[in-house]
């Protein structure tokens, strides 16, 4: 799996390898403000390593070194939202003026659809830049992503998710870097 540019010789060379394109990955853009966490969310910063734990138990997949590397970027923090108490979120946001913002989150695979897009919006609502806007990349199926883009929020890019399988990721759930491709 990867995530390919539209770089006009990407999408050729993906598919000649067997990957099929299979939904856009947007690099949605706006005001932190506009955005409301919904009720019963609360975010908190963290360490790497319990966000790395969290993610870890829920997914099975070690991101420390992930982690560790993006807290160290510029503002960057580790986080965690919490439903009712229960750490149900953790990801890293990091950057610095129109490139801060959500980097990665991992969700608790119990979350339904809906508590996906809600820890979305909790945790982008908890963010300060004082430049204004803030990023994050979501599938465009993400439910995360109508709330957005009714608050204001715009897609400035897309890359597409291309696999041997559309299951490799859960578009629904997953916030990915698409380093990490």
């Amino acid at each position: 799996m990867t995530f390919s540019s539209r770089h006009t010789h990407a999408l050729p060379l993906y598919t000649s390898v067997g990957l099929d394109a299979w939904w856009p990955l947007l690099y949605l853009v706006g005001d932190p403000r506009a955005v409301r966490s919904p009720a019963g969310w609360t975010v908190a910063p963290s360490s790497p390593e319990a966000v790395s734990r969290f993610e870890a138990g829920w997914t099975g997949v070690d991101r420390s070194a992930d982690h560790h590397a993006w807290a160290r970027r510029p503002n960057g923090v580790a986080l965690v939202a919490a439903l009712d108490g229960r750490p149900l979120a953790a990801g890293t946001a990091a950057g610095e003026g129109d490139g801060f913002g959500l980097v990665h989150l991992a969700t608790a695979p119990r979350l339904s659809d809906a508590q996906a897009g809600d820890s979305v919006l909790a945790v982008l609502a908890a963010l300060d830049n004082a430049d204004g806007n803030a990023r994050v990349c979501l599938p465009a199926p993400h439910p995360a992503v109508r709330p957005l883009l009714a608050a204001g929020w715009r897609a400035t890019d897309l890359d597409l998710f291309m696999a041997t399988r559309i299951d490799l990721l859960d578009a629904r759930r997953c916030v990915p870097s698409p380093a990490l491709a």
